[in-house]
């Protein structure tokens, strides 16, 4: 087990999205086709209690009507990374797409497929 640390994130939507840390307080903004140099770990979440608690990273919009949107809730426990779309938590969680091992340094790529938003993490080189 290691710490899983995302040192770039990549927009590829027409969307602002963000990306929020609620464990260490920290949240990335990202227009449009864009991307960044960041310093996020993935936090360890054992537990529905963890999640309700923070120890979560969310991605984001925030829509001027409706309010915040998430879209996905990602963290690791034991040698996983794991995510939801409901903030629901499980046992075995669901994998990441690409790469679900946890430590390394990562690449978060954010995407869309039709109105639906997709991810993946993929190792740094």
């Amino acid at each position: 087990m290691g710490v899983t640390a995302i040192k770039q994130i990549r927009n590829t939507t027409p969307a602002e999205v963000l990306v929020r840390s609620r464990e260490a307080k920290k949240t990335v903004t990202l227009p449009p086709f864009q991307g960044v140099g960041v310093d996020i770990w993935i936090p360890w979440c054992n537990s529905l209690d963890d999640l309700r608690n923070g120890h979560v990273l969310e991605i984001y919009q925030i829509f001027e009507l409706i309010g915040i949107r998430v879209y996905f809730y990602i963290w690791q426990k034991d040698k996983q990374v794991s995510f939801s779309t409901d903030g629901s938590w499980s046992k075995n969680g669901t994998c990441v797409p690409i790469n679900c091992a946890t430590g390394g340094e990562r690449l978060l790529t954010i995407g869309a497929n039709g109105d639906a938003f997709t991810f993946e993490i993929r190792n740094l080189p």
